[in-house]
């Protein structure tokens, strides 16, 4: 009896599509059709039909072009998600190229540490633009964004077309190339991860209520659950997204502190090292890594410098790393001094 009822309802919309002036069946998905919802650079949103992407709508709301799929008789083969290169962010790396062999795993750690964000906090994909097999490195251009940004759009479909299937969710890049941010199965994954422990909570006590009230079944009865069910999730999104956001504040500002630490260290070195050099003396190379310290340059007297150097108790051991050379065409020497940052102990 099921099949026959499926039979007839799909029957009755091929005749109803048939019937139907030929402006209205153009919104009237077939089968295999495929739809492509486009966030445009603009702010705009337009929804596209077929191989040749034909556009049928734009609107300003994701949701009102979410509730026009959602009303139209439509047997398409779901749809996707596809956001303009002007709403995502881009870098080029250039790596070893033995990084192609875990590429995802090494633009994740290179994303975490030349950004602000941690990786599960970003989606993300990549495009090798170049290959070099002579210098055995690859350039690499990452199309990323936020979580957040997407989970945005997941949130929206779920409530207000998840009946039609989320095929995936891609980025363009400013040459027009198609990378992949999220795929069904990791669609799939997010929505079963989408419940939160009050949400399950709720269910399974409304559950045993209707279980042992009769009452419960009645109609009325049935629609407060699943507007108190609604109001349920509503909050547990807040609460979630307000940790997130917490999370995300500490972890900028623990990123602030780690670079402030860095360089405040450098800054100080600087201002000495401007202090104490004699006029006659130039610095051509300083490096610093950790306490240790390096000065390459000029100098018409560089046991001088080293006795400078020497005076001021925040360097420790100073001393020539190399023989003192005359410069040609001066009359100065070229040196290469090292010495150690003292730090006090907190």
């Amino acid at each position: 009896m099921k099949l026959l009822m499926q039979r007839f309802v799909v029957w009755w919309l091929e005749g109803m599509h048939a019937l139907a002036p030929a402006a209205a069946r153009r919104t009237v998905f077939g089968v295999g059709d495929k739809l492509l919802l486009r966030v445009e650079k603009d702010g705009r949103f337009g929804l596209y039909q077929g191989e040749n992407k034909a556009r049928i709508k734009e609107d300003r709301s994701l949701i009102t072009m979410l509730n026009y799929v959602n009303s139209t008789p439509t047997r398409a083969d779901g749809f996707t998600v596809e956001i303009a290169s002007q709403e995502v962010l881009s870098k080029r790396f250039t790596l070893p190229r033995q990084a192609l062999k875990s590429l995802k795993d090494v633009l994740g750690f290179e994303l975490e540490r030349r950004t602000p964000f941690q990786r599960d906090q970003m989606l993300f994909d990549a495009i090798v633009l170049e290959d070099n097999r002579e210098k055995s490195e690859i350039v690499v251009e990452v199309i990323f964004t936020t979580r957040n940004a997407v989970d945005a759009i997941l949130t929206a479909w779920r409530t207000h077309a998840e009946s039609i299937p989320l095929n995936e969710i891609r980025a363009t890049t400013r040459a027009g190339q198609s990378v992949v941010l999220l795929r069904h199965r990791d669609i799939d994954q997010s929505n079963r991860d989408y419940m939160t422990i009050p949400l399950v909570v709720a269910v399974v006590l409304l559950s045993i209520v209707a279980f042992y009230s009769p009452i419960l079944s009645n109609h009325q009865k049935l629609t407060a659950m699943e507007q108190q069910l609604l109001g349920l999730r509503a909050e547990a999104k807040q609460s979630s997204n307000l940790s997130r956001n917490q999370r995300d504040r500490s972890e900028k500002v623990a990123f602030l502190n780690d670079w402030e630490q860095d360089y405040q260290p450098r800054l100080f070195v600087l201002k000495e090292l401007t202090e104490l050099i004699p006029n006659d003396a130039w610095l051509s190379e300083l490096r610093m890594s950790g306490n240790d310290i390096e000065l390459r340059g000029l100098a018409k007297d560089a046991t001088a410098l080293i006795q400078a150097l020497s005076e001021r108790e925040i360097f420790i051991g100073s001393k020539f790393r190399a023989p003192l050379t005359s410069a040609a065409d001066t009359r100065a020497e070229k040196f290469l001094i090292g010495t150690t940052l003292r730090r006090d102990e907190p």
